[in-house]
């Protein structure tokens, strides 16, 4: 079993807001990006509920094959790797898939964090071009 001691209870609570921002991330980013597209007045709801209904699909999917794949429940939760999705991963692909798989997933995730940036810095440069940012220095360094 590996021992966690070392992560602060912040630092986990981090974690977890940042999983529920993942999940919305999707449908906002539409919302934030709808001034940059063309046909924004259809595009945007179709983006948005696109990225709702593709998300929620792929992800209880995900959900639901993982939990199939659960082989035996206490080396799961008792693995090595100390992470029991890779475990599951590994029991049923063996090493080299779960590699392939893992990554899709850290691709994955790295595509969360791009829409995030790209939806703040939209969202910045709109308050900054409105002037309806606090500090109006701080408009300075955006435009």
């Amino acid at each position: 079993m590996v021992h966690y001691s070392c992560f602060s209870k912040v630092y986990v609570i981090l974690i977890g807001l940042l999983q529920a921002q993942f999940c919305l991330g999707g449908y906002d980013s539409a919302a934030h990006m709808s001034e940059e597209t063309k046909r924004a007045d259809i595009a945007s709801p179709l983006g948005m509920v696109g990225a709702l209904i593709g998300s929620s699909a792929f992800g209880w999917f995900f959900i639901v094959a993982l939990l199939m794949g659960v082989k035996d429940y206490r080396g799961t939760i008792e693995t090595s790797t100390g992470f029991p999705v890779a475990q599951i991963l590994l029991d049923n692909f063996g090493r080299s898939w779960t590699l392939v798989l893992m990554c899709l997933l850290l691709v994955g995730c790295w595509f969360c964090g791009l829409i995030t940036v790209t939806s703040t810095s939209r969202l910045m440069y709109a308050f900054s071009r409105d002037h309806a940012l606090v500090r109006k220095d701080f408009r300075i360094l955006i435009c």
